[in-house]
């Protein structure tokens, strides 16, 4: 008898733990592309006490999110921090993936079966998201119950974070401006149709037609840019003016869930940018342009958790605030004593076309080209009966020759763990891709690639810091030293919320967080 009370007392007491844990009513879940821990903590010191400054005292800070190995882009990052997981297994790569027999390059998400809202892009989570994310599991859990959107600039980045079952996904329609969908989430949202109706919208009446620097009385380092012409749209979607119009449309949906009373906890995820730029060149760091972007963004925290504040209570709510790494647009070029080669994609696909002919006969062995990547002919590698394996180890060992190329290795050796140089670490995630190439390159640290935006390879392999913060009922004050494991974040977050984690998340709860204040 008294073996069963233990086990009775054994199975409960996790239960009510749990029930005596506080549990907020909603979380607003804010991703920030190009957020760096240095940059923040330098511009906030000339910041209020509100905004970013409240919140970090609040809560806990960590400098940096660490990641096994490097991703390709926030896309794969956004994904990977929404599931636990990374690429191999929630199946998100990149942004774009390139097919090989068309020689094109499509959205990730990109899918047939359904229409978009408002976009002439057709997308889908369904057969490119594999595992299930944080959005599901809070859907799933309350039977439907708990309001679940995401919302961004881009239709890549509102689909990877929403996943499949959250209510909505939303996003700026690239050429109006407009608040789109896809029907794969239904139709869109009353909320965001009225936003559209009312022109509270990206280059709506509400949208300024001239950036001016949002600090009253600025002199030094002042500018006014214009947004006219061919350029305006994609120059609006890269200035603060796309986060105004995402954190004023949350607004609206957190004012929603608050009259809606539901039982179920509320996940509202925002996607921002401060990547800011001008015909798709980026502003450079410490420019008057990126200080007033992080200006800004720490406005839009302010109304955040003003408005968070007011509705729910200081005990009723949480805030996270995620920095994800990015590499979309390029730098602009500076005077440089650098040695800089040149890799020409062109110039190597047809040397290694002549090299492979000597070898396996004539015919066009290696047929394209892309994000360091060489893709084989394998349908006549079939028809010929000839060894891939073979044939990529030695394409592997003559463009490791070639200029702005340190190495290369056939994918099929990263695959299994027959070969992990240290320049082959940042295309780990490459080799695991459904449609990836067959041998993958690391290039030179300065090279350029002929035909591509400068600029692109150096950003992607550059490390920055980009940090982590969450207040909530519950939750530490305080500031790490050390930087937390991406797969700490869905979980912790999802026992926040006092829900399953993520199924195929890989990491626990980091339960540093949860000690009382």
């Amino acid at each position: 008898m008294r073996s069963i009370r233990y086990l009775l007392l054994a199975l409960t007491l996790p239960l009510a733990l749990s029930a005596q844990r506080a549990r907020p009513d909603i979380l607003v879940q804010i991703y920030v592309k190009g957020l760096r821990t240095d940059l923040l903590d330098s511009y906030r010191a000339g910041w209020g006490s509100n905004g970013f400054n409240w919140v970090m005292k609040q809560g806990t800070v960590a400098p940096d999110i660490r990641y096994p190995y490097p991703l390709l882009d926030e896309v794969a990052r956004l994904a990977s921090l929404s599931a636990g997981a990374m690429p191999e297994i929630h199946g998100v790569y990149q942004a774009e993936r390139y097919d090989a027999v068309t020689q094109r390059s499509e959205s990730t998400f990109a899918n047939r079966d359904y229409r978009g809202i408002n976009s002439a892009e057709q997308l889908a989570p369904a057969g490119a998201l594999r595992s299930e994310l944080l959005t599901d599991v809070l859907r799933g859990s309350s039977q439907g119950d708990a309001i679940v959107y995401a919302i961004a600039s881009r239709a890549n980045d509102a689909i990877a974070v929403a996943g499949h079952d959250a209510e909505g996904a939303i996003w700026i329609d690239k050429h109006s401006g407009w608040w789109a969908t896809t029907n794969f989430y239904g139709g869109l949202p009353a909320l965001a149709l009225k936003a559209n109706n009312e022109q509270h919208m990206l280059g709506g009446r509400t949208t300024p037609t001239i950036w001016k620097p949002l600090a009253k009385g600025a002199k030094e380092g002042s500018f006014a840019h214009t947004f006219e012409g061919a350029w305006r749209m994609s120059d609006l979607l890269t200035s603060p003016f796309a986060n105004d119009a995402i954190t004023d449309l949350s607004k609206e949906f957190i004012r929603y869930a608050h009259k809606a009373h539901r039982t179920s906890p509320t996940l509202i995820v925002m996607v921002l940018d401060l990547e800011v730029g001008a015909r798709g060149v980026a502003y450079a760091d410490y420019s008057p342009e990126q200080q007033d972007a992080y200006a800004r963004l720490n406005e839009q925290v302010q109304q955040t958790t003003a408005l968070l504040q007011e509705l729910y209570g200081t005990d009723h709510y949480a805030l996270n605030i995620i920095g994800v790494p990015v590499a979309n647009l390029a730098q602009p070029k500076t005077p440089s004593r650098r040695s800089v080669v040149t890799f020409d994609p062109a110039k190597c696909i047809a040397l290694a076309n002549l090299y492979l002919s000597a070898i396996y006969g004539r015919n066009d062995w290696v047929i394209a080209y892309s994000h360091q990547t060489l893709h084989l002919n394998k349908k006549e590698i079939a028809d010929k009966k000839v060894d891939m394996e073979d044939m990529s180890n030695n394409l592997a060992t003559f463009v490791s020759e070639m200029e702005g190329v340190i190495g290369a290795i056939p994918a099929y050796q990263l695959q299994r763990g027959l070969s992990q140089p240290a320049w082959a670490k940042p295309l780990y995630s490459r080799s695991y891709r459904s449609y990836a190439g067959d041998v993958l390159l690391a290039l030179a640290p300065f090279a350029v690639v002929a035909g591509e935006k400068q600029g692109t390879e150096q950003q992607r392999q550059r490390r920055v810091s980009a940090p982590f913060i969450l207040m909530a009922p519950g939750v530490a004050s305080q500031r790490l030293t050390e930087p937390i494991s991406y797969d700490a974040v869905a979980p912790s977050l999802a026992y926040l919320l006092c829900v399953p984690q993520p199924m195929s998340a890989d990491g626990t709860p980091l339960f540093t967080l949860f000690n009382q204040k």
